[in-house]
Order: structure tokens, then C-alpha cells, then sequence
């Protein structure tokens, strides 16, 4: 099974997730009508996260600035080995968690999403502090 393969089963699998062609190639990830990110191939990930995010994850190493954008809270990851996906993986989750909570602020969160505890699944991400606090205050609701 090929990593994109692989990728796009795991996150379909999540509540309230769908997939579709995105329109430069490739599968996006849609939660309602936000897109938490999409994938090109077998070898590279796109998501948007705040400007904040963004250069905090870069400063952390776990993701770099846009290949196209770099100059906006868009990110990308090149997948080359099993470990790049779990990485990709990783980056996706908290897209889709981070979108979860914006959601759920506004009151635009479908039932398909009520169970998730979103607090307990970015613990689960093991985010550093400084991640956790950009990330936290979405939480909060």
C-alpha cells in the first residue's frame, strides 16, 4: 500500500472527515466545508495553521514553510520513509483538532465530532509547551 494510500485511510477515518480531489493535484481533507489539508502523492503534505503555528513548527523542526507560499501560515512536509508519514500524520491531527475547536467556537461542529474530547487528543500529540500554548487557547470553550 502506497504512503498516500495509507495517509488518506487514516484520516478518513476520523469523525466528520471527507476527501476529495484537490484542485492542483492530489486528495484534500475536508472537516465540514474547512479544509484541514491535503497531500500530493506519495511525498508531500499541505495545511494551513495560524502564522504563530506555522513558524512554531518550523522552529521546532517538524515541518517547513510553504514550498510555493512560504511567507504564510501554510506549511509543508515531504514524506520520504515510514517515519515522515507518521510525522505528516501527526501535522494532519492537529490541523484537524485546531479546525475541530474553531468550529465548535462558532457552533458550526456537526454531531459526527461530538466525542472527541479535544483536550485529551492534543495531549495525546505530546505538544511542546510552547505548541500547546498557541494551540490550547482554541480549546478553551
Amino acid at each position: 500500500m502506497s504512503r498516500q494510500t495509507e495517509i488518506v485511510q487514516a484520516v478518513n477515518a476520523w469523525p466528520g472527515i471527507h476527501s476529495a480531489p484537490h484542485r492542483f493535484g492530489g486528495v484534500e481533507f475536508m472537516l465540514g466545508t474547512r479544509e484541514i489539508g491535503h497531500i500530493h502523492g506519495n511525498y508531500l503534505v499541505d495545511i494551513t495553521f495560524t502564522n504563530a503555528i506555522r513558524a512554531q513548527l518550523v522552529a521546532e523542526g517538524k515541518a517547513e514553510h510553504h514550498h510555493i507560499y512560504p511567507d504564510t501560515g501554510l506549511i509543508s512536509y515531504h514524506i520520504s520513509s515510514d517515519k515522515d508519514a507518521y510525522q505528516a500524520l501527526w501535522l494532519l491531527r492537529l490541523s484537524y483538532l485546531r479546525t475541530l475547536a474553531l468550529l465548535r467556537r462558532r457552533g458550526l461542529a456537526d454531531t459526527a465530532t461530538a466525542s472527541i474530547q479535544i483536550d485529551a487528543e492534543l495531549a495525546k500529540l505530546e505538544l511542546s509547551q510552547e505548541l500547546s500554548a498557541l494551540v490550547s487557547v482554541l480549546a478553551e470553550s
